[in-house]
């Protein structure tokens, strides 16, 4: 959106001047110094969003959006007023890091020049600058002239006139059809299990009851000796002993949680813009003994454009 050092984009010097925010709006801004290698911004935007402006005071607003793996970086811009051309924002930060996705941060924010007006004072006329200058940070010494509104030379940093935060409110991971699904690694590894449990002919069955016993030997740190004849089966809610030796009787004192398939997706939450969809499967048989816990029953995945919505009238300044 815009970059220290260079030169403000036609749609950032008209809503650092003006508030017009509509060239900003539709994420048709334009590119500068080949930073987006000459693909036109409107191919690198995934999806805009407006937040309803703060008019007096101290306060605070708020707004949704949308990325992925491949637009991770988010840049926002908010004017101040009054000032000459003055505006708080952030270019390009991006919310991932080494293949995770922040959780949460807080961004401190230094009050910024776009470089196409002269004022030093909030109040200050109209006196553009010609030629055009560069984006610059405002601060405790810069300007440094005295009449400027923040020059305060004895301060190494001027105090922090806003943050922003950023909070991750749901996480999908990539579906193979190119549609996202919420995040849930439990799903994937029991999905693969139950594929093989759920089996219907004898081969399966008999895959099962080889797995099930390889399970059993392998988690046998869970059974407890009971004297020389019995072996005790525990989990966090039953106990029972059973004949050591007795693979019948061992393999019917625990079962796996068993599901049946998923429903149909459900209709996407929104007409335009991004939503989610659903669906759901039922338990068939619930777990017994030291059986297998049930996985999830619901999974969500994105639906919708990022850019299909209609442009929207926000506000005026």
């Amino acid at each position: 959106m815009f970059r220290e050092g260079t030169p403000a984009s036609e749609s950032v010097r008209m809503f650092a001047k003006t508030g017009r925010s509509d060239k900003l709006d539709d994420g048709s801004g334009e590119s500068f110094n080949g930073r987006n290698g000459g693909e036109a911004a409107e191919d690198t935007v995934l999806n805009t969003f407006v937040a309803p402006s703060v008019s007096t005071g101290a306060a605070w607003t708020q707004s949704q959006f949308f990325v992925d793996g491949n637009h991770s970086r988010v840049s926002l811009i908010s004017r101040m007023i009054p000032s000459p051309d003055w505006f708080i924002g952030i270019d390009s930060f991006d919310l991932c890091v080494n293949g995770n996705w922040l959780d949460s941060i807080t961004i401190e924010a230094d009050p910024i020049d776009a470089g196409c007006d002269n004022g030093f004072t909030f109040t200050a006329p109209n006196w553009p600058t010609d030629p055009q200058g560069i984006v610059y940070r405002i601060k405790s010494n810069y300007p440094s002239h005295p009449a400027s509104s923040f020059y305060y030379p004895q301060f190494n940093r001027l105090p922090t006139i806003a943050t922003f935060q950023f909070i991750k409110i749901k996480e999908y991971e990539q579906s193979l059809n190119g549609r996202g699904q919420a995040s849930d690694p439990t799903v994937k590894i029991e999905e693969s299990v139950i594929k093989v449990l759920n089996g219907d002919s004898d081969s399966d069955r008999a895959v099962q009851l080889e797995m099930e016993q390889q399970r059993r030997e392998q988690e046998y740190n869970n059974y407890k000796s009971v004297g020389d004849n019995k072996v005790s089966v525990s989990n966090v809610t039953s106990s029972i002993s059973i004949p050591k030796g007795n693979k019948e009787a061992l393999m019917n004192s625990y079962r796996d949680c068993r599901l049946g398939v998923w429903s149909e997706w459900s209709a996407c939450s929104v007409s335009c813009g991004i939503g989610e969809m659903q669906r759901r499967r039922e338990v068939i048989k619930h777990p017994k003994g030291a059986g297998r816990q049930c996985p999830p029953l619901l999974q969500t995945k994105w639906c919708g454009s990022a850019k299909d919505c209609p442009p929207e009238t926000h506000f005026e300044w």
